[in-house]
């Protein structure tokens, strides 16, 4: 009798390990075994687009920005577990990048190489002249969050950043850089030339 108790015993701690192995997970709260792809993305370099070369009387310059040289960072593999069963899964598979940037975006900065007025000097930051746009609401760039300043996939992602004024002089090439400062320091910027207002 007490050799049938030590069995039953056994046979249930094995079923309650199996269970506990079975829903053990990753550092990111998922586990899809290898189905899923790697959670976090980083870029190396920027896009820029202006929405037109010429700005005429009226209209405003829209730069748009994406994010370039991807590179997409691999799961942690699960803490624990003792390997006695094969984990059930009840996710689907989802897209690279799909937990944000691994170092997100801290600032963006932009800049222009001529003078804007007599207080906004050949590459003095414009920042308080740009509204960003976030799904469908435009937010002044100083003003805007994290989660607003980041791209939530990164691919065939854009932002758009809107420059509300005009310079005082017209008829000059200007030259933008757009310069993005990430969480972890490093910096990425690019420029685009040839922008005039007429």
């Amino acid at each position: 009798m007490k050799n049938k108790t030590k069995i039953f015993t056994l046979i249930i701690a094995y079923f309650c390990l199996m269970i506990f192995d079975s829903c053990s997970v990753s550092d990111d709260g998922i586990d899809c075994g290898n189905i899923n792809a790697p959670p976090f993305y980083d870029f190396k370099s920027l896009i820029i687009s202006p929405n037109q070369n010429e700005i005429s009387n009226g209209e405003k310059l829209e730069l748009t920005i994406q994010l370039d040289e991807l590179e997409y960072l691999t799961f942690v593999q699960p803490k624990f577990s003792f390997g006695l069963l094969n984990k059930a899964y009840g996710c689907t598979p989802l897209p690279p990048g799909y937990d944000g940037p691994k170092f997100p975006i801290a600032t963006i900065e932009v800049s222009s190489n001529q003078d804007f007025n007599s207080d906004n000097l050949a590459n003095s930051l414009l920042n308080k002249f740009i509204t960003l746009r976030y799904f469908d609401e435009l937010i002044p760039l100083d003003q805007a969050n994290i989660d607003q300043l980041n791209f939530i996939e990164a691919d065939h992602s854009t932002k758009g950043l809107i420059l509300e004024t005009t310079p005082d002089s017209l008829n000059i090439e200007h030259t933008f850089t757009i310069k993005i400062t990430k969480s972890n320091g490093e910096i990425i910027e690019n420029s685009v030339s040839g922008v005039v207002w007429n």
